[in-house]
């Protein structure tokens, strides 16, 4: 498995959407390409960062005795996966898991306020600036 750290949108493997302006590069990327270039017996499945370490606590770490299990990750950013019966839950819409997106209220989305950049700069600020 190959994971991004970005909010991916996926059709057939090839991705058609990336929300973050940074990874603006990776457009058109399909999961061929990595099996043509770095793999010779497995498959390569192109997945979010966060989706992917939900889905190895659900199956190698703390997760592993639980039928499903929330995973939330704050680092640079604020991602994060839903894993049921050790699959990655994507929803409808494909969102599911991606809490970096959840409205805060009007104006402000979550990644703004809890992502470990945010949670940094908030305390240099307050206890380092006065």
């Amino acid at each position: 498995m190959f994971s991004l750290r970005t909010d991916l949108a996926l059709e057939a493997g090839e991705i058609i959407k990336e929300q973050n302006p940074d990874n603006s590069e990776i457009m058109g990327v399909k999961s061929e390409t990595f099996e043509d270039n770095f793999c010779t017996v497995t498959e390569v499945i192109i997945e979010n960062d966060a989706r992917v370490a939900a889905l190895g606590e659900a199956t190698k770490g703390a997760g592993k005795n639980s039928k499903s299990i929330c995973y939330v990750t704050i680092s640079t950013g604020l991602g994060g996966g839903v894993v049921i019966d050790n699959k990655i839950y994507k929803g409808d819409t494909n969102i599911a898991g991606y809490f970096s997106r959840m409205m805060l209220d009007s104006e402000d989305i979550a990644e703004h306020r809890l992502s470990g950049t945010y949670l940094i700069q908030k305390a240099n600020r307050e206890f380092f600036l006065g």
